[in-house]
């Protein structure tokens, strides 16, 4: 490939992607007849088809058909919901297209890595993914190349080098030539956007403890009542149908299904919050962290701060004057990065009409050293010049001046963002030239942001690389109670952690320090962050967040990315991540209370009665009606609360069984009515069993919906459209009896009545049990 310094012009690359196509990998996705053919394998739809064969075997076909037909309807909804899922993901991929800056028609532009073609330009710094495979053009890089040969250890690359598309930039800056796009690269783009799968979240672990637990419970049920059938002698035929019914109760076949839907709503949510400019989720399990969120731990330049940067004053010593302090400076900078200092210096010595040397080699900004390097020809001696953190620069000096601390201090109290320059014939032979104050105005919501999540509980911890006097300054007018400490100080004591909100001086390893420990203490943490450096700690946070201006390694680290400038978007993920969590918590309450209340229904009743007052099939229409129309819920107008989530198992649990023990004791007076002073038969109290659970359900899933009362929020219309739905249906199936044995037209005032008392009832009762104090 031929190496130009001009790059390749606008129609070359149209001829290209004919040529060569665009720099994607095609997906490799499965048929959707696979995967509804999935949907009838698994525990639960084990157990329904043994039913179904059973029903056939035992020569009630119509009850066999139906099951079948109920199965095959589960599987397209889930199919449906898949769909749209999918649907969703694919949108928010597309929305979270990584850039690259590429060199057409003589000019630097950003475009989407999909654009690129062989021959192309592409600048390349820290943090940025390498968009193809490439070969370096101008400069050296350390490239981290572990995610796609396994090498732990970054590796040096330099001119004509090759580099690997997938391969991370660690340290450096250089132009790299494109050599190979797409599929016809040597690893193909490892770079992945969006992170479907994950471990199992602290919600999730939640529900599947619950469900262990009542499963559990559910056997121990089966083995009693299979003790009480064998050592009474009762009819040995009325056991299976008793522990199908108990199996199918311990199974929630709708939760994954209630958990995509959520999630997915949740992202799409943020998506389209503010039309184009909405908040993008990589990682679906992100919207539940967030609910729980107890600290934010956040940069403060480009976040807290405007990041727009000029220069307030310059302080100069060893003779040298402010002209040289600039021109040192700008040798020591690079314009094509737009790094915020080294602009804020480039706009300054053009302002000044400051003429600065060429540099003969050049050293970028690395965090690990706080410090940028030049060598330049000045004075006719070839020397090194050097621009970072002043107590560095100035700890490597000959002789630091009496006036150095004092100036340092006086600038850093106003806020000021502070960096030395020196200048030397080598690294220990170094002048102080002087000092140079950067401006960066606070944003002007980052202060009322600070107050709204302190109020919705979460504590907010600034982390910055600036000195303490800095950090203090800008967290003062921040309106934090600023309790500053040099994050050097954690590595003696990491307890400090805990009682300090401002990390003054903090390298990478800090972060994750920071973060780790807040854990350790039982807390859920959030981290925002922008650079390469940050990386790390944004995939060990819970919810890792990336700002704007972010590198493409941290974006790709993160949980969130931010589309619109500063953190104030924060509140809008707190708030839709809180509002899932109540949708998610309620339908797994409803879940637990109906499982329970059906448990001990069928036990207590064929012990009084000698009956089994649910069959398999009214078990089967019973999962159908409740749990996937109860699916509606997810896309459900919800309250977010003022604090953060929090599940505890034990409240739960007693909440739930509380709540079901009412339910059932409505439901058997009801029952107890129905066959005392109405005469109905055992058929007709099956059936009216049936319905009426069917109808309590509906009505905790209101009551639990919405705090203090259930008509506080008003449902979403599909929702209550789902509601009616459901009512209509088995009202008219009880009534006319096509598929289950009909009851009374007397029976009509207990569709009425029951769920009425039970609204009203759990809705009075939940206030004094703790379901919110979790």
């Amino acid at each position: 490939m031929k190496k130009t310094q001009t790059g390749i012009t606008s129609i070359q690359a149209k001829q290209l992607h004919e040529q060569y196509g665009y720099n994607v990998i095609p997906e490799k996705k499965e048929s959707h007849l696979k995967r509804w053919l999935k949907q009838f394998w698994g525990p639960l739809p084990w157990l329904l088809e043994l039913v179904a064969v059973l029903s056939f075997y035992s020569g009630d076909q119509i009850e066999g058909g139906i099951i079948i037909v109920l199965l095959i309807v589960n599987s397209l909804i889930s199919s449906f919901q898949q769909f749209h899922t999918d649907a969703a993901l694919k949108q928010l991929r597309s929305s979270l297209q990584i850039n690259a800056r590429v060199l057409r028609d003589s000019k630097w532009s950003v475009l989407p890595i999909s654009d690129l073609v062989p021959g192309d330009l592409v600048r390349l710094r820290a943090g940025d993914i390498v968009p193809a495979d490439m070969q370096l053009f101008e400069g050296s890089l350390s490239v981290d190349q572990s995610s796609i040969t396994g090498e732990s250890l970054p590796a040096e690359i330099n001119n004509n080098g090759d580099l690997f598309s997938g391969s991370v930039v660690v340290r450096g800056e250089a132009t790299a030539l494109v050599v190979s796009i797409g599929n016809k690269t040597k690893y193909g783009l490892t770079a992945e956007l969006l992170e479907t799968s994950h471990p199992p979240t602290h919600m999730e672990k939640i529900v599947f403890t619950i469900i262990k637990y009542q499963f559990v419970f559910n056997l121990i049920l089966i083995i009693f009542i299979s003790l009480f059938i064998l050592l009474g002698h009762h009819n040995v035929s009325d056991l299976l149908p008793l522990i199908i019914v108990l199996l199918m109760t311990s199974v929630p076949i709708a939760f994954p299904t209630m958990f995509s839907v959520s999630q997915t709503f949740g992202a799409a949510q943020l998506a389209h919050l503010h039309g184009s400019n909405g908040i993008l989720v990589r990682r679906l399990a992100a919207i539940q962290d967030c609910a729980a969120m107890d600290v934010l731990c956040t940069d403060k330049t480009g976040t807290l701060t405007q990041n727009t940067l000029s220069i307030s004053q310059l302080v100069t010593y060893s003779g040298f004057n402010e002209t040289e302090l600039i021109q040192f400076a700008a040798a020591c900078s690079n314009q094509s990065d737009q790094d915020p200092i080294d602009k804020a210096v480039f706009e300054c010595a053009y302002a000044k009409d400051v003429k600065f040397p060429k540099a003969l080699n050049f050293v970028p900004f690395d965090p690990l050293t706080k410090k940028t390097s030049a060598e330049i020809t000045y004075s006719g001696f070839r020397q090194k010049v050097i621009k970072g953190l002043p107590e560095l620069i100035a700890g490597a000096a000959d002789k630091v001046p009496e006036s150095f601390a004092s100036d340092l201090t006086r600038l850093s109290g106003k806020g000021y963002r502070v960096i030395a320059v020196s200048i030397g014939k080598s690294n220990e032979n170094q002048k102080l030239v002087g000092l140079i104050a950067f401006e960066d105005p606070i944003r002007s919501d980052s202060k009322e942001l600070i107050k709204q999540l302190n109020f919705h509980g979460i504590d907010v911890k600034m982390i910055t690389g600036d000195n303490t006097e800095t950090a203090r300054s800008v967290a003062e007018q921040l309106g934090m109670n600023a309790k500053v400490i040099s994050a050097s100080r954690l590595s003696d004591d990491p307890s400090l952690v805990l009682t300090h909100n401002v990390f003054a001086e903090a390298y990478p390893k800090d972060k994750i320090l920071i973060i780790t420990e807040l854990q350790k203490s039982g807390l859920s943490v959030g981290m925002t962050g922008d650079g390469v450096n940050d990386a790390p700690a944004l995939h060990q946070a819970e919810v890792g967040i990336a700002v704007s201006t972010a590198t493409d390694i941290a974006k790709n680290s993160a949980s969130c990315i931010l589309v619109k400038p500063g953190l104030v978007d924060i509140l809008d993920v707190v708030r839709v991540s809180r509002e899932v969590y109540q949708r998610i918590r309620t339908w797994a309450l409803n879940k637990i209370i109906k499982s329970f209340e059906i448990a001990l229904l069928i036990v207590i009743g064929f012990m009084l009665t000698k009956n089994v007052i649910l069959t398999p099939l009214l078990g089967v229409l019973f999962l159908f009606a409740n749990d996937f129309v109860t699916i509606a819920l997810a896309t459900d107008r919800a309250e977010a609360e003022s604090a953060p989530a929090k599940w505890s198992l034990k409240k739960l649990i007693f909440s739930a069984v509380s709540m079901s023990i009412i339910m059932l004791v409505i439901l058997s007076i009801s029952l107890f009515i129905a066959r005392s002073f109405l005469h109905f038969n055992y058929s007709e109290l099956s059936t009216l069993a049936f319905v009426l659970l069917v109808l309590q359900g509906q009505a905790s899933l209101y009551s639990l919906r919405s705090w203090p009362h259930f008509w506080r929020v008003r449902p979403s219309k599909t929702l209550f459209t789902s509601t009616i739905a459901v009512i209509i249906i088995i009202v008219i199936v009880a009534l006319s009896g096509v598929i289950i044995h009909s009851v009374p037209i007397n029976a009509t005032w207990f569709f009425v009545l029951v769920p009425l008392v039970s609204l009203f009832s759990t809705d009075l009762i939940k206030r004094f049990l703790p379901i919110r104090d979790h």
